[in-house]
């Protein structure tokens, strides 16, 4: 291993090689001393510590060593530097130290105000589950503490954060005991768990800002009670590395565990990366910059489509339970865009305050287009937004406790889609009902109850029950729309596929009963009474013809299990987006949701085939993005980045290198972050969903998942701002 490490410094000294790893950044002869620090982690050892990674985190740009998992950080001349207030901020280093004894030193200071300097250790991707929490001055600074799979082991209010000042914190993993110690002075000590840690990484976290200053890592070979290992793969770790082995609780790592072996073993991703980007030397991903320093594209146009009103609808707040008028609700999100008889048509959710919450309900917002699908009127509000699928139930607040005995959280989902020429909207009811402190429960259905050790009534994050459960309701709805006298309107009744439940079991032995829908969902007739041609249309109906809409496409996964599947086991894939590369092959872009700050991507030969797991990239984003062709065939993406902030623009001739970039919108501060109780997400525009036609790129979003915007982007504007040399030319 050591001539394979100085072969790789040698090619770098004769060459000056420098290059990318996906997930690390560039790199150049530094990594060395990274990647002998993790080798050496197999190999035998005395019993002193040994350190394996030390950095002075004031000095270079080594937040490239570093995973954004939450928050916002910049690189400063004191160090990496948490800049947001009032909210979870954790940086994972990217180098799996976590195996056997493990001791880590850091220097840190809160700024502003004092809470957390702490660390995460043994996290399997930054979550708190099966990981041990080191808590300096947490809750506001009130305590120490030890939490170990968020139960907390060991408190204590003696040696606290002083503001300003420097501390030196060490944590400590040996012989089967847990310790922290704080300027020297050694101030908790508790039992480590007999099962093991959940995850070979560690993490920075802070709650208000804070700057860490440098970090030591030191592992010795002492016996502890077990080595990492992954949940539910207790004693056969060597079987499950080799894929001989798959734990029933998490069935999905069947797709999944490709190159997890060699990422415990290195430290890197093997990714395999079907595409890679190259930023101008302007870029600024982490710090907070506007435009991520990405020069704009000129001939872009922004519209607010829908800027709403405060709701007072909510029952639980005093009031009636009914919307005053499709201006009011100011939760808003999830937009489809559609083209149908020359007019644009964003559809959304809305609700007074919350995400998913009861009542939820479906508009939309009509817009005619003008020359030649380059501008759109959008009329005046009251005449051009309606309501598509009304509230299912009295409109009322999204609780962060849930009621012991009965669900009454029943919301709407849905989009308008063409089918054989003819506009038709489809939707469903659901209910956003309980939390759950492990990814694959989020998504439930009747008839298969959650096990109780992963269900919680109540929403509480610092104990990891932070991820919303939420429960497919058996019930599908279609109606077609079409314009009269310039209007959209239904003409045809509602149809039903299915019936909510009277009661759902929970949990094993645990039932709760289920608020049915009112109107016009009560009295709405079976799918099976539809006439023929409406039937057909939904089971069978052929799309737009791509001739003048071009429409985002759609990735096909094996299982809803293989949905989620990323190479390095994190998975936790959410949204997608798909394009063509030059050589034929699929590519669909994926954001990840516990493993935040960058996309991942994932290939296929043709449209036919099943997407395998997906790899991290080295693309910034933290939500859904979007991606197409243009009509000469180059790929596009759009990005989210920055907490949301940020949309942007990535450009590729062959679908693998981009290198071509622009901002698109940057919008900051538009949430009201003193709203109480309140369950979303801040930030600007995000969720973005497009459709080419008139020789421009239409994408809706929601802002701060409050407003809601469209912008069009010429693809001229693309195609001339790009400035590639013409075939031939050198």
């Amino acid at each position: 291993m050591n001539e394979m490490i100085t072969g790789f410094l040698n090619m770098n000294k004769k060459k000056g090689f420098q290059g990318t790893v996906p997930g690390l950044g560039v790199f150049g002869p530094w990594i060395v001393f990274l990647l002998m620090a993790v080798f050496s982690l197999g190999a035998e050892e005395k019993a002193d510590w040994k350190l394996v990674y030390e950095r002075d985190l004031s000095k270079g740009n080594l937040i490239k060593d570093w995973m954004v998992f939450s928050g916002e950080w910049s690189q400063t001349a004191d160090g990496i530097k948490k800049v947001n207030a009032d909210g979870n901020g954790c940086l994972i280093l990217r180098l799996p130290v976590v195996q056997n004894a493990t001791k880590i030193t850091f220097v840190a200071r809160a700024e502003a105000k004092a809470g957390d300097l702490s660390l995460l250790m043994g996290t399997a991707r930054g979550e708190f589950e099966r990981a041990a929490f080191f808590g300096f001055g947490s809750s506001a600074n009130t305590k120490n503490k030890i939490i170990f799979n968020a139960h907390e082991l060991a408190k204590t209010k003696k040696s606290l954060i002083k503001k300003g000042t420097w501390h030196e914190i060490t944590a400590v993993r040996e012989k089967g005991k847990l310790s922290l110690t704080i300027d020297g002075k050694l101030v908790l000590t508790a039992d480590d768990d007999p099962y093991g840690m959940g995850g070979p990484y560690i993490g920075l976290y802070a709650w208000f800002p804070a700057t860490f200053k440098s970090i030591r890592v030191w592992r010795r070979a002492d016996k502890v009670l077990r080595k990492f290992q992954h949940r539910g793969v207790a004693g056969k770790e060597e079987q499950w590395l080799k894929g001989t082995y798959y734990p029933n609780r998490v069935p999905w790592l069947k797709t999944a565990f490709a190159d997890y072996h060699e990422l415990m073993k290195r430290g890197i991703h093997l990714t395999k990366s079907p595409l890679k980007w190259i930023p101008p030397e302007t870029v600024s991903i982490f710090r907070p910059t506007p435009g991520l320093g990405l020069p704009a594209l000129p001939g872009v146009e922004h519209t607010i489509t829908y800027d709403p009103k405060p709701c007072k609808a909510s029952v639980n707040e005093g009031g009636n339970g009914k919307y005053e008028s499709v201006l009011h609700g100011r939760y808003n999100h999830h937009q489809i865009i559609t083209v149908f008889k020359h007019r644009l048509i964003v559809n959304w959710t809305n609700h007074a305050n919350d995400e998913n919450g009861p009542g939820q309900r479906i508009l939309a917002r009509v817009g005619r287009f003008r020359k030649n699908r380059t501008v759109v009127d959008w009329g005046k509000p009251l005449e051009t937004i309606i309501e598509l699928a009304p509230a299912a139930v009295p409109v009322r607040r999204r609780p962060v406790k849930h009621d012991p005995k009965k669900i009454v959280e029943i919301a709407c989902s849905g989009r308008l889609h063409v089918k054989n020429g003819r506009l038709y909207f489809s939707g469903r009811l659901f209910s956003t009902h309980g939390y759950t402190n492990e990814f694959p429960y989020r998504s439930a259905k009747p008839g298969r109850p959650i096990p109780a050790k992963n269900w919680n009534d109540n929403y509480e994050p610092e104990k990891g029950w932070d991820k919303d459960i939420f429960w497919r309701l058996n019930f599908n709805y279609y109606q077609q729309w079409d314009f009269k006298d310039g209007k959209l309107v239904p003409v045809s009744a509602m149809y039903v596929k299915g019936k909510i439940p009277d009661k759902i079991e929970v949990t094993p032995g645990r039932f709760k009963t289920v608020l049915q829908p009112g109107e016009p969902y009560a009295s709405a007739k079976q799918f099976d009474q539809a006439p023929e041609q409406f039937k057909n249309d939904i089971l069978r109906g052929k799309g737009p013809d791509n001739k003048k809409e071009i429409y985002e496409t759609h990735a096909n996964y094996a299982s809803a299990a293989a949905r989620l599947a990323s190479a390095d086991g994190t998975n936790a894939l959410a949204h997608q987006a798909e394009y063509q590369r030059a050589d034929g092959k699929w590519v669909a872009i994926r954001d990840n949701l516990a493993v935040a700050g960058f996309y991942y991507a994932q290939v296929r030969d043709t449209r036919k085939d099943f997407y395998p797991p997906a790899h991290l990239t080295n693309l910034p984003g933290v939500a859904d993005p979007a991606a197409g062709n243009l009509k000469n065939g180059w790929s596009w993406i759009l990005g989210n980045a920055r907490s949301r902030r940020e949309m942007y623009l990535v450009l590729s001739r062959d679908g693998i290198v981009f290198d071509r970039s622009w901002s698109i919108l940057t919008i900051e501060g538009e949430m009201d972050k003193t709203f109480k109780n309140y369950i979303g997400k801040y930030g600007g525009p995000q969720y973005f969903a497009s459709v080419m036609t008139g020789g421009s790129i239409w994408v809706a979003y929601s802002i701060g998942k409050r407003k809601e915007g469209v912008t069009r982007i010429p693809m001229k504007a693309i195609i001339n701002a790009a400035a590639y040399p013409a075939k031939g030319a050198k």
